[in-house]
């Protein structure tokens, strides 16, 4: 059932062009605004998040 439902919104999104909400763009536009100043995360805490939400 997953599988036919990931199978259908695949289908979906390549049949019409994908239109973003505008949360979505504003949500991209503080990405890009972030790279260009320079702000990513490091290494470690990447691992820290990852860790913090890894099932136990």
């Amino acid at each position: 059932m997953l599988a036919e439902l990931a199978l259908e919104i695949d289908r979906e999104l390549r049949e019409q062009k994908y239109i973003a909400t505008p949360a979505e763009l504003a949500g991209i536009d503080r990405g890009l605004k972030a790279a260009r100043e320079g702000r990513f995360a490091s290494d470690k805490e990447v691992e820290s998040i990852i860790a913090k939400h890894r099932p136990a």
